[in-house]
């Protein structure tokens, strides 16, 4: 009898990178219980079982995908495939993990099927949903925030139509191979990894702990204020440098816990955006979760009248806390570099190892420079403000 091939696709925004180093760190196990989750990549693989943010095991087959549907043939996909998953397919399932898989027009879903479909498995596409509103405020906090504020990204009004993405995967492996998954605290009791080893029928509970780890963890309002403050360092929306340097010197205290509500809405604002959703989020409910009431998610929606207290900015307490901690921490690197790079003289200076090092080159943040004068630019503004309000 063949096994079963579970193709994760995200959505975006919905605890993948958890869901795949986790994946990625209990292999052995998942294998004896009959699941396989196939290293593709070892570089991606590594990442994971190390706890590290991960794209899954599926981009470099996404890649090899891509190369194939241009050449109009299989090969490249069919030789992953038949290295690493045919063979056992017989005695284990296999899941493949990659939420870009979802991204994808049409013509690449139906190159997907059809080399899918030469193999004796059966194809099941996971999907986990997030209601479009927490969507929003959570794009706007990885991309939107090293552009424009939040109220500039709400005027954009974006669509998110999640029924678009499913109808386009189930028509070419069928409304019964499409397994959509609100992703909400109240439907998720056991969070999304214990979500998704029920949904693939794993017996986790006696066998595996589920980890407490928040894999990849959002920043707290204020330190998200303090990103947007300093625009200047991001040369586009995907450039991550000074937000993974925010990550190596920030610890927990500055960062949120998933599903924790950000409020970057009022009340009347999401109640309208959910309604613009309503109808695509209802058709969802009754054709993929069978769900007569047509209900997908569970929250409930504000009422227009709601108490709101909007966000109040960075207070200068908020933004010195943040500061301090940037610089404390610089400091102890510096100080940890300077006893390791010794001269003949003794410690080598930390002006010489900067310099040595080229930290002012414009590609790269000098992190001392940074640190001072970004406090500096604040506090002016602050003063202004206040010179403004008296006058």
């Amino acid at each position: 009898m063949a096994g079963r091939l579970f193709l994760h696709i995200g959505l975006g925004k919905t605890g993948s990178s958890a869901l795949q180093v986790f994946l990625a760190q209990e292999r052995k196990q998942l294998k004896k219980f009959g699941y396989l989750y196939p290293e593709f990549d070892y570089v991606e693989m590594r990442r994971g079982e190390q706890g590290e943010i991960t794209s899954g095991n599926g981009p470099i087959l996404r890649r090899a995908n891509k190369i194939d549907l241009q050449n109009k043939d299989h090969e490249k996909s069919s030789k992953l495939l038949e290295m690493y998953v045919i063979p056992d397919s017989k005695r284990y399932d296999t899941i493949i993990s990659c939420e870009a898989f979802a991204y994808n027009n049409e013509d690449y879903v139906a190159w997907l099927a059809d080399l899918l479909h030469q193999y004796p498995m059966s194809v099941l596409i996971i999907a986990y949903l997030r209601r479009q509103d927490y969507y929003l405020e959570s794009a706007w906090k990885q991309w939107g925030v090293k552009r424009y504020p939040f109220s500039t990204y709400l005027k954009k009004n974006p669509i998110y139509d999640w029924k678009s993405i499913l109808d386009m995967w189930a028509k070419y492996f069928s409304k019964d191979a499409i397994i959509a998954r609100p992703y909400e605290k109240r439907q998720l009791p056991d969070g999304l990894i214990g979500d998704f080893l029920d949904t693939i029928g794993l017996p986790w509970r006696e066998h595996f702990k589920l980890p407490e780890l928040n894999t990849n963890p959002g920043f707290t309002r204020d330190v998200l204020e303090f990103i947007s403050i300093n625009k200047e360092f991001f040369k586009n929306q995907h450039d991550n440098r000074f937000i993974n340097f925010l990550y190596d010197v920030l610890d927990e205290r500055f960062y949120k816990k998933p599903f924790d509500e950000m409020g970057f809405m009022s009340p009347a604002e999401r109640l309208e955006y959910l309604k613009r959703h309503k109808e695509i989020n209802q058709t969802i409910a009754r054709e993929y979760l069978n769900r007569e009431n047509g209900r997908l998610f569970h929250d409930l929606w504000p009422e227009s009248d709601d108490a709101w207290e909007p966000y109040r900015g960075l207070s200068l307490e908020e933004y010195v806390k943040i500061n301090t901690q940037i610089q404390y921490v610089l400091y102890q690197k510096m100080v940890t570099l300077q006893k390791r790079k010794r001269t003949d003289g003794g410690i080598e200076s930390l002006s010489s190892f900067m310099k040595k090092h080229d930290f002012a080159r414009r590609d790269q943040i000098n992190p001392i420079r940074w640190a001072f004068s970004t406090f500096s630019r604040y506090i002016l503004s602050r003063f202004r403000q206040v010179f403004q309000r008296k006058g």
